[in-house]
């Protein structure tokens, strides 16, 4: 599909907005108060590994499409498509460069959000250290930066990490290549045995080390947890991918029948997450998350018929909301610690949307000056 699929915009913001309730813990903390979202974030973490990993397979898999139409005399349109002789040619080479890319939309946003932790560590730290301890105890900023945290070069933790949330986009970092790599390089295991077993494997590993694959920050003999969780849903995107080829493809299933499944899915799993975090009911809710995602992305369903800037606005919007609300919601419990709990979740949601939409207007007007230079300069 060339046009985005507004429903799943949707679910963007939507799963965006249950990791921000999530670390509402912050003020629940600071009004020594229990909180209705600790389970939940957890879930919507899963649900972006598992849809990052399906568009990555639908554009490898497009790419391959166009490789095998380059081959043949009669598309000379396909013949002038460079980057797909990466895809044959350099398989690693061509994951890296997607991953990369994909991060490098996502870093102006990242930036702003780790500066902001940063500034927050300065200002908050034991005021008994002097400017140079504060100013070298940030020095995890640098490999916040680079994505490279969840590969061991520094310690893991909340407390650790600058922008804690970004531990996702650091395994993404490690894993999709691999994974893009293995599904490109070995197709065909790949798509009938690795996507389904292994995924199954990772998480039963984690289940039977934590009792939840909810884990991310703590280091396996083999890696941190996270990279381990993030391998695994990566994996099943790649399988949701597959899955919503295949519903796009049958008509013995009805449109209304289809979405029914589709909407009590995503009910049935938000529902799961939200109560119970015991590992094996929560791999089983993963599992029926896959095929809820596999359903909207094959558009077979009635939910691809909504349509609206609304929808694709909150879609594009929820980045720079993932990447900015954690310093946000610190320096809400700093300056207001005895703010009342809603009106915090309040307030931290409505600075991350105004922030996050000067950053967007502001990039969209350095493209259009960079679009207008590259002009002038033909």
């Amino acid at each position: 599909m060339k046009t985005k699929n507004h429903f799943i915009e949707l679910l963007r913001f939507v799963f965006c907005m249950v990791i921000v309730f999530h670390h509402s813990g912050f003020l629940a903390a600071t009004q020594e108060r229990n909180f209705p979202f600790k389970s939940a974030g957890f879930f919507a973490v899963e649900f972006f590994f598992i849809l990052t990993g399906a568009l990555a397979m639908k554009h490898i898999r497009e790419a391959n499409g166009r490789e095998n139409l380059k081959s043949s005399d009669s598309n000379e349109e396909a013949k002038t498509n460079k980057n797909t002789n990466l895809l044959a040619e350099a398989p690693m080479k061509y994951s890296l460069v997607y991953t990369i890319n994909k991060l490098k939309r996502v870093f102006p946003y990242a930036m702003c959000g780790i500066i902001l932790s940063y500034i927050w560590y300065f200002i908050s730290c034991d005021s008994g250290l002097g400017f140079k301890d504060k100013l070298l105890g940030g020095l995890n900023i640098v490999y916040e930066l680079l994505f490279i945290p969840m590969t061991g070069v520094m310690k893991v933790g909340l407390e650790s990490f600058m922008n804690a949330p970004l531990w996702y986009l650091s395994v993404i970092l490690i894993a999709l290549p691999l994974i893009l790599y293995m599904a490109i390089r070995f197709k065909d295991s790949f798509d009938n045995y690795i996507s389904i077993i292994v995924p199954l494997l990772l998480h039963a590993y984690l289940i039977n080390l934590y009792g939840s694959i909810g884990n991310w920050g703590t280091y396996t003999t083999v890696a941190y947890s996270g990279v381990i969780r993030g391998l695994a849903d990566l994996m099943l995107g790649c399988l949701a991918y597959n899955l919503s080829v295949k519903i796009a493809e049958s008509n013995k299933i009805s449109r209304a029948i289809l979405t029914l499944f589709e909407i009590v899915m995503y009910a049935f799993s938000i529902y799961t997450f939200t109560t119970n975090v015991d590992g094996y009911v929560y791999e089983f809710a993963i599992l029926i998350l896959v095929v809820a995602i596999a359903i909207s992305l094959s558009a077979k369903s009635m939910t691809a018929n909504l349509k609206g800037y609304v929808f694709s606005h909150l879609g594009a919007i929820s980045l720079p909301i993932y990447c900015l609300h954690w310093p946000v919601y610190r320096f809400i419990t700093l300056y207001c610690p005895n703010i009342d709990y809603v009106t915090g979740v309040i307030v931290v949601i409505a600075v991350c949307v105004a922030l996050s939409e000067i950053l967007m207007i502001l990039l969209k007007g350095f493209a259009a000056l960079k679009i207008k230079e590259n002009v002038n300069k033909q």
